[in-house]
C-alpha cells in the first residue's frame, strides 16, 4: 500500500516536520564530529604540536574508529577529571565540552529559526481574509 500525498493544506506542517528533522540530523553529525575532534584538539592545545601529539592523536582517532566505546570511556574519564580540577580555567581542559553543548544548542536554534509553523491549513488559511 503506497503512502498518499497529502493536500496543500498539510504543506505548512509537513514543512516544519521536515526542517525539525533536518535540524535533528545536523545537530547530531556536528556532535558526533566536535565529540571525535574535540578531546585532540584540546590535549594539542595543552600540550603543544609536536611529532609525538600528532601521532598521539592519530592513535586516539584510529582506536575510536575500530572500537567506539572507547571515545565514551574517554569522556567518563575526562568528566572525572573535570569534576576533580580545582586549578584555574584552561581551554584544553575545558574544551571537550563542546559537543555535550552543541546538541542542545543546535536543536533549541533549530526550533526558534524553523520558519513553518506545526500547523495544518485544513480548516483554510485565511490568506484573502482582512481585518475588517
Amino acid at each position: 500500500m503506497a503512502l498518499q500525498k497529502r493536500g496543500e493544506e498539510w504543506e505548512e506542517y509537513d514543512n516544519a516536520v521536515q526542517w525539525m528533522v533536518m535540524t535533528v540530523v545536523i545537530s547530531v553529525i556536528v556532535t558526533i564530529i566536535l565529540a571525535i575532534i574535540s578531546m585532540p584538539l584540546g590535549y594539542l592545545i595543552g600540550s603543544g604540536i609536536s611529532k609525538d601529539t600528532l601521532n598521539d592523536v592519530g592513535r586516539f582517532i584510529t582506536t575510536i574508529f575500530n572500537n567506539p566505546s572507547y571515545l565514551f570511556s574517554r569522556y567518563w574519564n575526562w568528566f572525572r577529571q573535570l569534576s576533580n580540577y580545582h586549578g584555574s580555567f584552561s581551554v584544553s581542559l575545558w574544551l571537550p565540552i563542546l559537543p555535550i553543548i552543541t546538541l542542545p544548542a543546535g536543536l533549541i536554534m533549530g526550533a526558534i529559526s524553523n520558519p513553518y509553523r506545526f500547523q495544518s491549513n485544513i480548516h483554510g488559511s485565511a490568506r484573502i481574509a482582512e481585518y475588517k
